[in-house]
């Protein structure tokens, strides 16, 4: 289950399940609430008809017994109880560690969060920001190179996560594009060969018709999961906009869908074209 933030154009994940989201609901209701359901709950009928829901739902009966969390280090511990491939509760607590200084205990938390959820580019940029704060580029640099390497949508801001006072407030993506380019005379050849290399530190990465001819480029080559990548940054950049571009994009989407026999993107492609740009 995934979060699409609509303001700021990017999802972000939630749950591992459908199953683990009732309960994170129900465990984020309650913290939010500063709700006690064992000590406020007066009315039996209430009760009764509760019980039954959770167990209809197969739901543990610890999300309503348990005390509600006091802090949210406690809400993140509680919600990787109930679901411990919470990429978001890893990442969150190993924000913690980190401040802490248990560094080690906070890359662990990383990369569990990061073979959850291998498409969020966040968590490439959290293990990149350990090693440039240790000054070991050779080693930031390839997450850094991995954040660029996702979708645009893909990757949050540096806001959401604890990164101390002094760390730029930006999109991740553009955090990452800039360090790549400080750091070039560090960056590996094979990375400077790659295409994408260019669009990152010599063109804009957020003009959508640089993205769309990146993409064309790699159709072209048959590499259609890049291909892919660079269409869905172009069509999150310009889908507002009352041109030919997006309409192109989407007919490019589905012509690489086709060729990869993808037939439910297809019929996503088709109708998320036809909403009407007001319910923007």
């Amino acid at each position: 289950v995934v979060c699409w933030e609509e303001e700021e154009m990017y999802l972000r994940p939630v749950s591992s399940s459908f199953h683990a989201f009732l309960a994170h609901c129900i465990t984020v209701g309650r913290y939010e609430m500063e709700e006690d359901w064992v000590e406020e709950l007066d009315d039996w009928q209430e009760s009764a008809e509760r019980d039954t829901l959770m167990q209809t739902l197969a739901l543990p009966e610890t999300l309503l017994t348990l005390e509600p969390p006091r802090n949210n280090i406690e809400l993140h511990e509680r919600l990787l109880q109930f679901d411990p491939q919470d990429s978001t509760s890893l990442c969150y607590l190993g924000g913690v560690h980190r401040a802490q200084n248990r560094v080690e205990r906070a890359l662990d938390l990383f990369h569990r969060g990061s073979e959850v959820t291998p498409w969020c580019g966040d968590i490439s940029y959290l293990i990149a920001d350990i090693f440039r704060e240790r000054e070991q580029p050779e080693r930031a640099i390839p997450y850094y190179w991995s954040v660029v390497q996702h979708a645009l949508p893909l990757c949050t801001q540096t806001m959401n996560w604890d990164l101390g006072e002094e760390h730029p407030e930006a999109d991740i993506y553009e955090v990452a594009a800039d360090v790549l380019t400080q750091w070039e005379k560090h960056v590996p050849a094979e990375i400077k060969k790659h295409p994408l290399w260019r669009v990152v530190a010599h063109e804009d990465p957020y003009d959508p018709d640089v993205r769309e001819a990146l993409g064309d480029a790699f159709y072209a080559q048959n590499d259609f999961a890049s291909a892919e990548r660079e269409y869905l940054s172009a069509l999150s950049l310009c889908y507002m906009e009352h041109t030919q571009q997006p309409v192109r994009i989407y007919d490019a989407l589905s012509r690489l869908y086709e060729r990869r026999g993808y037939t439910r993107d297809i019929q996503l492609t088709h109708f998320d074209r036809q909403l009407p740009r007001s319910l923007f």
